[in-house]
């Protein structure tokens, strides 16, 4: 059970509340005074004692000291990092609690955000392991004149906790990570450098380097339900392969059938949903990125799978979005949007609203943004559906496909 030696702590900064419920992204919410505040490491229900962290006008900062009643949905934590390491948010959970409580916020943020009705949703979608299935992580590196940290960096956003093996990683990157960690070469290395990554595929096996993304080539190979697809290093690709499957087939069956002439993704990447528009049989597809190696990537996909009918361009969405539109009538188009955790840019918004492609698919990966673009879109579409898909379990986070018909 958690717990804060309070010796030498200021008593007045320890509080008991009770957990009302938990929100996104992942802490848990109770009342103080009058405030809110807010705790991870929480359940629903749970009776706890607190410490005080920081004081906000109208919110207030815990750190979890102990759980005096435990929720029944409560578990011991597979890793044994998971109190000091922010990344998981629900190690703490068991399975169809943190289902649960994921798919309240969803609809909790759907309806005070955008008006829209929790009748929308559908039942969430789960598949492959709740742990080992990252295929990517990035580790912090802080060097002292004692030691070289390698791990995720604490709630302080300062401090590194040093990570031996990520339990959300690929057994093979865990393989790798132990590896390079006896390696005094490679510690000697990583001190002069920021951020280590460790990715894997099952066709490119484990490997690591410095930095976020490093560079493009050579390309991998990534397994999809369409079949082999070429990803440079430095670009994109969903970091659960299984999920990943399970959601591309969800929107491709979106897409079918083909009733509109002209499917647009605006976000392309390396060309995976184009691929299924182009397999779901629109006699034309415009797809477009602003990364210009992911749309070259785009583009030896295309030619593998579906040569004949899919166009890529390097550009903005909302350029792309203007290119297709000149080739079809609104009412003739189907437009994927599948943008960063930022959410659809001004520009494209902008478009949007103008061209109003008769269906839109959106994809996210940030509840928060995906709910402020839902407002907005409220003018001129209706959403006909919205899923979870828990992409990343025991974190926050987790995507979300909606789709919405013009009014």
């Amino acid at each position: 059970m958690p717990g804060t030696e309070r010796r030498g702590m200021n008593e007045s900064d320890f509080h008991e509340v009770t957990v009302e419920s938990v929100v996104y992204p992942g802490r848990g919410l109770a009342r103080l005074g009058g405030k809110v505040v807010f705790v991870r490491g929480t359940l629903p229900g749970e009776r706890v004692c607190i410490r005080i962290v920081r004081h906000h006008k109208s919110y207030i900062e815990a750190e979890l000291a102990d759980v005096l009643e435990v929720s029944p949905a409560r578990v011991e934590p597979a890793c044994p990092l998971a109190a000091v390491c922010p990344g998981c948010s629900y190690q703490h959970a068991a399975d169809d609690a943190e289902i649960q409580i994921k798919s309240a916020q969803l609809a909790e943020m759907l309806l005070r955000g955008a008006r829209i009705s929790a009748g929308v949703l559908q039942p969430p979608m789960l598949a492959g392991p709740r742990l080992g299935y990252r295929n990517r992580i990035t580790l912090h590196i802080r060097s002292t004149a004692s030691d070289v940290r390698i791990g995720y960096v604490a709630e302080d956003n300062v401090t590194v906790s040093d990570v031996p093996r990520c339990l959300l990683a690929v057994g093979a990157i865990n393989d790798l990570l132990a590896r390079l960690r006896g390696d005094g070469r490679f510690m000697e290395q990583a001190a002069s450098h920021r951020a280590l990554t460790l990715r894997h595929t099952a066709s490119d096996g484990a490997f690591y380097v410095f930095g976020r993304r490093g560079p493009a080539r050579p390309w991998l190979r990534e397994d999809s339900p369409f079949g082999p697809f070429q990803v440079p290093r430095s670009a994109f690709y969903q970091v659960n392969p299984a999920v990943a499957s399970a959601l591309l087939m969800s929107v491709f069956g979106m897409l079918m059938p083909a009733d509109t002439d002209v499917a647009v993704d605006l976000h392309c990447g390396v060309g995976v949903f184009a691929v299924a528009a182009a397999k779901a049989g629109f006699r034309k597809v415009v797809a477009g990125d602003v990364d210009p190696v992911a749309t070259q990537a785009a583009r030896a996909n295309v030619q593998e799978h579906c040569p004949d009918s899919v166009k890529i361009l390097n550009a903005p969405a909302a350029r792309t979005l203007l290119a297709a539109a000149d080739s079809c009538s609104a009412g003739k188009m189907t437009a994927i949007a599948d943008p960063p955790r930022s959410g659809l840019d001004d520009a494209l918004m902008s478009v949007l609203l103008e061209v109003r492609p008769r269906r839109l698919i959106y994809v996210s990966c940030a509840a928060d943004t995906l709910v402020r673009d839902l407002a907005r879109l409220n003018a001129v579409y209706t959403v006909a559906r919205a899923q979870i898909f828990d992409m990343f379990p025991r974190t926050a986070f987790f995507e979300t496909v909606v789709c919405l018909e013009a009014k």
